[in-house]
């Protein structure tokens, strides 16, 4: 791998950057093909009002102007920026080559189309408020490009910040109602990620991780600052048509109620897990409405959640998410008719 950058050739520079004191914290950011984003996204991150961090550019192989704006900022900001050159592996593959390579304590993930507020950093670390907590979470701002801009809007209502024990945060995890399921927008113990890394070709990689990154947690803080802009463009995977591979979010999801269950976790978080496993099933059946081969996607999910029957009566969800989810697995029909002119 290379350090630095292909234009930051010389021993000096390479070990003024080997030798810098080790952040607390590590932001890692992929880069592959987001030339027109990329520098709103670092411009953001250097400038924040918490100063103890580093930033992994982590240019996975990218063809076009990327490799070459990486090396610029690291020549700019040699104590602040360190850039990784690779081939391209894709974003799993690139978080876990910054993350194996890191020094630092924690790790924040940032997508390079998104970019930050300027309190991000301190807000999350805000969120530290003990020895034990391992991950800090928080709500972020949904980004959406048009054909008149970007759109702006909170994605999620807020709460007093609290600390929570596994099984409170991983049944806030499962409702996301103040917080996602992505690995950005969280502070996380580097240990965690060293310990369950991103799978490797899969769609919906933090589905796969960060419940395990939660369940090995001693405590999680949340807090209820927003400061994450989270980007949603055209080509992205939720607003790309569907494919086969869209059927991963079903797969991590069924792998966390499995880990629920043979971990013992107790019956209530198994049945938000469950539940979310509904409700991931109803977004891909959303996703895939208008595909020729529904009955045949229908049937592989419906065979999954009939494994969970028994959980069924006492998920905690709203009246109208049950009419939902019962049509969903009772009456096929109705229900494509249903979702059939429904907005994705």
């Amino acid at each position: 791998d290379v350090l630095g950058s292909r234009g930051l050739g010389d021993v000096y520079k390479r070990q003024q950057l080997n030798n810098m004191n080790i952040p607390k914290i590590d932001i890692i950011v992929p880069v592959y093909k987001v030339e027109p984003y990329l520098r709103k996204c670092v411009d953001s991150l250097l400038n924040q009002t918490y100063d103890d961090y580093i930033i992994s550019l982590v240019d996975d192989g990218s063809p076009d102007e990327c490799p070459a704006i990486c090396d610029e900022y690291a020549i700019n900001y040699p104590e602040k920026i360190r850039v990784y050159h690779k081939q391209n592996g894709g974003l799993s593959d690139a978080r876990n080559y910054a993350v194996e390579r890191s020094k630092s304590e924690f790790v924040i993930f940032v997508d390079s189309d998104d970019w930050v507020s300027e309190h991000f950093i301190q807000n999350l670390v805000e969120g530290l408020a003990s020895s034990e907590i391992d991950m800090v979470v928080s709500p972020y701002y949904r980004a959406t490009e048009t054909s008149e801009g970007v759109s702006i809007r909170l994605s999620m209502p807020t709460k007093a910040p609290c600390c929570m024990g596994v099984e409170e945060a991983l049944i806030e995890l499962c409702r996301e109602e103040y917080y996602g399921n992505h690995a950005c927008s969280k502070l996380i113990k580097r240990s965690l990620i060293l310990a369950y890394l991103y799978p490797i070709g899969k769609y919906f990689e933090d589905s796969y991780t960060t419940y395990k990154h939660i369940a090995h947690s001693r405590k999680v803080s949340y807090i209820p600052n927003p400061g994450y802009y989270y980007l949603q463009r055209e080509g992205s995977i939720v607003r790309s048509e569907f494919q086969r591979r869209h059927l991963d979010l079903i797969y991590a999801t069924q792998e966390m109620v499995e880990y629920m269950i043979d971990n013992d976790f107790s019956r209530r978080t198994i049945s938000f897990g469950i539940y979310k496993l509904f409700r991931s099933a109803h977004a891909t059946f959303i996703h895939a409405r208008k595909e020729s081969d529904f009955n045949v996607i229908y049937d592989e999910v419906l065979m999954i959640l009939n494994r969970y029957k028994e959980y069924f009566s006492v998920i905690d969800q709203s009246l109208k998410e049950t009419i939902i989810h019962n049509i969903m697995i009772l009456n096929r029909p109705l229900y494509h008719f249903m979702i059939l002119g429904k907005k994705k």
